[in-house]
């Protein structure tokens, strides 16, 4: 691409000329649709101004209500019908027509005003409007001015839903592969209809001039305006392109998401389930973040106790209660009770159906007697912060608690219950389901010794001394079968499944920092999964690894203006923060340094998640119902 600083210099907008094998990117936005009257979603009195964008342009809102959703695009459909192209779609058309294919016409709007102006084989990277599709059936889209107030039209070759041919929001935009590949092809890049990004205060303001044509000077040359002030060429690209480089792997990671559902995950494995003997029942008892969508997914006739986050929901028909996380609390207390009492409650002619997700460390705990709840806070805090990686966090939990190690187990076995099976979301690097949350079902291979070991190597509070045996290996208490319904390899696995990408070598593990240095020294569109580790200074402010990444891998990106990077937990959050992870490109830390965020001292202080939120990049936190690790989306 020839940088739009090389065509010319000064204050003026000379015309840009293109040469005769010049290939030029020409990418429109709201705004030259705007200039037809066609209302836009951004400014004041735009077409959401009714509606929230949650309620009409979302996958689940067409899920839930798909009237609503038809009704809201037949009227803009009766709008669209109404307006005509403006100068600045008919000299896109003109200009088309003297260069041909050399021009590649993309466009972020739906309407057809570009094919109403004369202009051929215009790229909707979101849909079109006057198209319809089923997602069904194999049927390709169709033209379909229709306007469905009332109805919501099926398919008359299979009978599912129609919906708009339209991008919404949780997509992924049309023929991205189509984009990047003219992107590093062409040789000038304009936009049309899109807003740039104010100038620093150290940089004088130029003014913008309309795009027009001129007479061309010599044979097969077509003079062009510069769209975009001098020097600025490059930040009209990253503005255009951020957007969509994010939002694509935002789209992906939402898939990803939806994918590795739990509920899902249970359904398909529910006939697995163990069954009571004649006369007697069954008790689901659930431990982690999606301990309950794994029961909604695995439902049977028994009766449940489901100790989930104070975000997860609550189904019918099961006792619930809420611990601590990632500190425990006194509610994690009453659960790690609760789960106990109930499984030595149980008689031989029952069965035990376990659903153990990450989380559970904290979500349920059963002390030893001479262990405090303060005592229990001091050492998780000091384990968090100390940067040990989750399976030597775990042997220490494990040899301090009742319930971890295989205490349910032997709670189980002390009942004489025979029939018992668990389903794992497995959530840790090494270990599988022995080590989800602190294995409280399953032998444990460690000792005490190598607690104390580790008490000493970090020095952990003196409570972390007091340590007692777990369930080892060939007891008779060990006798629960095990089966992982998804790991930590599953997120890369699913994003690959969905995307031409190529998947890193996964789970990855270490440090957060040899992550990032051995993640910028890849090219192309790249992912990976797992769980890293991280050190966090004292006193730093509350942090998540992922959001440290992503400012970590904003550095390495710098300048690179087709890169993106997203780093975000499957489950929804990174660590005690309101986000689930972030996303940056290769203008986000000039951005930062620009707005005076000091992104040097956010990476040395851990407080990523200030200059990131300031810059509105990361992903708000949400409970997704997966449990998967954390996902990792590099394209450059």
């Amino acid at each position: 691409m020839v940088p739009l600083t090389k065509i010319a210099s000064g204050k003026e907008f000379p015309a840009l000329t293109v040469g005769a094998g010049d290939r030029l990117f020409v990418l429109t936005g709201a705004g030259i649709s705007a200039e037809s009257g066609v209302r836009t979603f951004r400014d004041g009195g735009g077409l959401w101004e009714e509606h929230r964008i949650e309620d009409v342009a979302t996958p689940e809102a067409f899920t839930r209500d798909p009237k609503l959703v038809w009704r809201f695009y037949s009227e803009r459909r009766k709008q669209a019908g109404s307006v005509q192209p403006n100068p600045a779609h008919l000299a896109l058309a003109k200009l088309q027509a003297q260069i041909g294919e050399r021009l590649f016409l993309c466009t972020q709007n739906v309407d057809p005003l570009h094919e109403r102006a004369g202009s051929r084989e215009v790229h909707h990277m979101h849909g079109e409007l006057l198209k319809t599709r089923c997602d069904s059936c194999e049927r390709p889209s169709f033209h379909d001015d229709g306007a469905y107030l009332d109805e919501v039209p099926r398919c008359d070759h299979c009978g599912g839903l129609l919906r708009p041919h339209v991008v919404w929001f949780g997509e992924i935009p049309f023929g991205m592969e189509r984009i990047y590949q003219q992107l590093n092809e062409c040789d000038l890049f304009v936009t049309v209809g899109i807003r740039l990004p104010p100038a620093a205060q150290s940089e004088p303001a130029r003014p913008l001039r309309p795009l027009r044509l001129r007479r061309p000077r010599a044979a097969g040359e077509c003079p062009f305006l510069r769209r975009v002030p001098i020097g600025q060429g490059w930040r009209a690209l990253a503005l255009a392109l951020r957007g969509a480089l994010m939002r694509d792997l935002l789209a992906l990671y939402e898939e990803v998401v939806r994918a590795l559902d739990a509920r899902e995950l249970a359904r398909a494995a529910a006939a697995r389930a163990p069954r009571p003997a004649p006369g007697g029942r069954l008790i689901v008892l659930g431990l982690g973040k999606v301990a309950a969508e794994l029961y909604e997914g695995a439902r049977g006739e028994g009766e449940a106790i489901l100790v989930v986050p104070p975000d997860a929901p609550s189904p019918a028909g099961a006792r619930v209660l809420r611990g601590g996380h990632p500190l425990p609390d006194a509610g994690s207390i009453a659960a790690g009770e609760a789960l106990l009492a109930a499984a030595a409650a149980l008689r031989p002619d029952d069965a035990a159906l376990l659903l153990i997700s990450g989380g559970g460390s904290a979500l349920a705990e059963a002390p030893y007697p001479d262990l405090s709840l303060a005592d229990l806070r001091a050492v998780n805090q000091a384990l968090l912060s100390s940067g040990a990686p989750i399976e030597e966090m775990n042997c220490v939990r494990a040899h301090l608690s009742r319930l971890k190690g295989g205490g349910l187990a032997r709670a189980l076995y002390g009942a004489r219950v025979s029939r018992a099976r668990a389903f794992v979301a497995v959530d840790v690097p090494i270990g599988g389901v022995r080590a989800v949350s602190s294995g409280p079902a399953i032998a444990d291979e460690t000792t005490c010794a190598d607690a104390l070991a580790l008490a000493h190597k970090y020095g952990l509070p003196p409570a972390a001394t007091r340590v007692r045996e777990t369930l080892k290996p060939g007891e008779p208490g060990d006798f629960i079968e095990h089966e992982a319904l998804c790991d930590l390899r599953s997120a890369a696995e699913e994003a690959a499944h969905r995307a031409p990408l190529r998947m890193l070598d996964s789970p990855v593990r270490g440090t957060v920092e040899t992550f990032a240095d051995a993640l910028s020294r890849e090219r192309g569109f790249l992912c990976a999964s797992g769980e890293l580790e991280i050190r966090v200074p004292p006193g730093a402010p509350p942090g998540g690894r992922d959001q440290h990444l992503a400012l970590l891998m904003a550095r390495k990106l710098r300048g690179d203006r087709a890169a993106a990077f997203l780093a975000a937990g499957t489950d929804g959050r990174d660590g005690p923060t309101g986000a689930a992870g972030a996303m940056v490109d290769g203008a986000t830390w000039e951005e930062a340094e620009r707005r005076g965020l000091a992104p040097d001292r956010g990476i040395d202080e851990f407080d990523a998640g200030r200059v990131l939120g300031a810059l509105g990049l990361l992903i708000p936190e949400r409970h997704t119902g997966a449990h998967a690790g954390d996902l990792f989306l590099l394209r450059r």
